[in-house]
């Protein structure tokens, strides 16, 4: 499981957002953090966004950590 420097463990299922400082590059995204997901960190990013309503939403990805394989993946593309 993964821990931060300040002993915070992040339990399965979990998910963890920061707002994200995007260093005047506005395509960056708004939020990122992780994600804790069949004993596999994931790195997670969201996007304020705002629908055609005008009411303001989150959307987002989720990806592997950066050099990680995807060979842990099913046939299906989701993780085992």
């Amino acid at each position: 499981m993964s821990q931060d420097k300040k002993g915070y463990e992040m339990k399965e299922g979990q998910v963890s957002v920061f707002i994200n400082d995007k260093q005047g590059n506005e395509k960056r995204p708004d939020y990122t953090g992780k994600a804790l997901l069949n004993g596999k960190e994931y790195r997670v990013s969201f996007w304020k966004e705002k629908a055609a309503s005008g009411m303001t939403y989150l959307s987002g990805t989720i990806q592997l950590p950066k050099g990680a394989s995807a060979s842990s993946e099913q046939e299906d593309g989701f993780p085992k």
